[in-house]
């Protein structure tokens, strides 16, 4: 093999053993399947990524840098298994190009090329284009959220938040007990993605312990009455340190119907897909979305309806410390609501 190309010999894998850098950053579930997910070269690769970092980063997002340029590597032909970087390497302006064409967001995929780069010798002069080309998108998105402009599927899909409401209120009755329990949720409460599919239920009669590490819960008194929801995984953890919020009055009567409609238990998964597993975000958002669409005839996003609800109650009259609460219940920082901002 070619030292320069590849990161560590079959050889000096097989002789590493014991607990590294990478392994002391398994903390969640979630982490541990990503991990396992790795052939033995992709799992010192990430290795030598963290080794090679100036800032932190979790072992799912570095997965996820290797996952991507998987699929770079597919979409240039080859195959990516940890070692061998040709592809990245030679030809790199033409691979920004059809990265730049292929991918609306090229950044996220760029960003993944130069980490994925950072694990391999004398890469540099690959990183420093990737980089430039990454600087060019960057300034190009700034320039976009500075002037707080809606891209386009923001555009074709937007509604007031007055009008979303009305067709709420008019066209809930089409939706089974299950969506119309989701939707109501994320209109009333429009938190991430995970924050809803993560929640589980738990009775405090049970006694039982929580896994704070994994899960989200929704708290339910000595009487089984749904009082407060508990966002333990969450983005913004470092952020929100509140991370218990009462269930507002008028959604304690459909949570109750619903759990006792599908008879949940202490531990179960609050929106279970049809496996009754949890759902991964992709399969998440398109239900969410899905829903809207009937209710609105309109393709409105979680993400969306989460810049709609900002656009109604983060601006105009509302005073500072109102803003910022908002953005305390939506679980981002008060500098991404300012972004969330549309015109």
């Amino acid at each position: 093999m070619n030292s320069e190309l590849n990161p560590l010999s079959q050889e000096e894998v097989a002789k590493i053993k014991g607990e590294t850098s990478s392994t002391k950053l398994i903390k969640t579930n979630d982490d541990n399947k990503a991990w396992n997910t790795l052939n033995p070269f992709e799992k010192k690769l990430i290795t030598r990524m963290i080794n090679n970092r100036t800032t932190k980063a979790s072992i799912r997002s570095l997965v996820n840098y290797v996952r991507i340029v998987k699929r770079v590597y597919k979409l240039l032909g080859k195959e990516f298994n940890g070692v061998g970087i040709k592809p990245l390497i030679n030809n790199v302006d033409n691979n920004i190009k059809m990265l730049n064409k292929k991918y609306k967001n090229s950044k996220d995929v760029l960003w993944a090329i130069i980490n994925v780069l950072k694990g391999f010798p004398q890469t540099q002069s690959a990183i420093k284009k990737y980089s430039d080309a990454m600087g060019k998108k960057l300034k190009s998105d700034k320039t976009e959220r500075g002037e707080n402009l809606k891209n386009e599927k923001q555009s074709v899909n937007w509604m007031s938040y007055d009008k979303v409401m009305n067709s709420y209120k008019k066209n809930r009755s089409k939706l089974s007990l299950e969506n119309r329990m989701l939707i109501s949720l994320v209109i009333f409460f429009p938190r991430r993605l995970a924050d809803w599919y993560r929640m589980k239920i738990h009775k405090r009669q049970s006694k039982s312990k929580k896994d704070k590490i994994n899960d989200n819960y929704l708290n339910l008194n000595d009487k089984n009455i749904p009082v407060t929801f508990e966002f333990n995984r969450q983005k913004t953890a470092d952020i929100e340190k509140d991370n218990i919020k009462f269930i507002p009055p008028a959604l304690k009567g459909l949570i109750s119907d619903y759990i006792r409609s599908k008879k949940l238990q202490n531990g179960d998964l609050l929106f279970p897909n049809s496996s009754g597993k949890m759902y991964n975000a992709p399969d998440f958002s398109n239900k969410i979305t899905k829903i809207f669409d009937t209710l609105t005839g309109r393709q409105i996003t979680n993400n969306i309806w989460r810049h709609i609800y900002v656009n109604r109650f983060g601006t105009g009259k509302y005073n500072l410390n109102q803003k910022k609460k908002l953005a305390t219940n939506l679980g981002h920082s008060f500098k991404t609501q300012q972004e969330y901002v549309k015109k």
